[in-house]
């Protein structure tokens, strides 16, 4: 769910409105309170490769904990959301 800056207030279900000339995302994968790979992405999604994860971990993880914050031209990076899935 995508969070906003300028025009976010209503309580409907639909997404509020991106309030960026540009959709940009900080994305950092953890392990433990350490950053291992950290990554800009202009979309809301990124895909994990095995490989990357082989490299990161030396080989593949039951969980995989992350955090992401939107990205702004003018204010930089936002507050981050944190999660992790397993896997």
């Amino acid at each position: 769910m995508r969070r906003t800056r300028t025009d976010g207030d209503g309580w409907d279900a639909v997404d509020v409105p991106l309030g960026e000339a540009v959709e940009a995302y900080r994305l950092e994968i953890l392990d433990g309170a350490s950053v291992v790979r950290a990554v800009e992405v202009g979309a809301p999604a990124f895909t994990y490769a095995a490989g990357a994860e082989t490299a990161d971990f030396g080989g593949p993880q039951a969980a995989l904990t992350f955090r992401v914050a939107q990205l702004s031209a003018v204010l930089g990076a936002g507050d981050f959301a944190k999660a992790t899935l397993a896997l």
